[in-house]
């Protein structure tokens, strides 16, 4: 059974909306959604992820070989005047093969800590620091599938309870244990991604 969810009518009724089903079936032959699995601990068993796959909301950087993908999604269930807008957030890290790094030579590698920076409309960031990702230190090696997890953050409304756009970004440190480097330590960018409503009105 698919289950969609929409924005508030309030913000749905100022928007030309597309059939639901019609605009979740364009996303999954686009590529902007795909079978993914549901988690860490159940790997698995695979679903439809609501998490962008592909697209201008997905975003991607290349550190050293590791390979991290950053998509979020809006949370309506969990928004309100008290919490903020509530944005799951899903990441994704995988460390090339050796021919995709071209020469770089990294064979293992393992998380150590992350780094967030967080930006609600209003300029105003927040940082967060910590040992490793939801309990999880994980060790990557090349070629291999990638280590994925999901979290959630909120962005403050503005006045009135007016929606507010935010940002977030990072990094996440890891230990080289095999490679040119081993026994470093290098910080794998996490890039920029927005945490805005979506424009069809839609999650999914």
């Amino acid at each position: 059974m698919v289950r969609f969810s929409t924005l508030p009518p309030a913000l749905s009724a100022r928007l030309s909306l597309p059939a639901p089903c019609a605009l979740s079936s364009a996303r999954l032959r686009s590529g902007e959604l795909a079978v993914q699995p549901l988690s860490p601990e159940h790997p698995e068993i695979r679903c439809i992820s609501l998490f962008p796959a592909a697209g201008p909301a997905l975003a991607s950087a290349v550190t050293r070989g590791v390979h991290i993908t950053a998509s979020p999604l809006f949370a309506p269930e969990l928004s309100d005047a008290r919490n903020g807008d509530v944005y799951c957030y899903r990441i994704s890290m995988r460390l090339q093969s050796l021919e995709e790094q071209a020469g770089g030579g990294v064979r293992a590698v393992q998380l150590r800590t992350r780094h967030w920076i967080v930006a609600d409309g209003s300029g105003e960031e927040t940082e967060i620091r910590g040992e490793g990702v939801i309990g999880y230190t994980p060790t990557l090696r090349a070629g291999e599938e990638a280590f994925f997890y999901s979290s959630r953050t909120a962005v403050t409304r503005g006045p009135r309870g007016a929606p507010r756009a935010g940002t977030m970004r990072g990094s996440l440190r890891f230990a080289e244990l095999e490679g040119p480097m081993a026994g470093g330590e290098f910080d794998a960018e996490v890039p920029l991604f927005h945490l805005r409503l979506p424009q069809d009105g839609f999650l999914f």
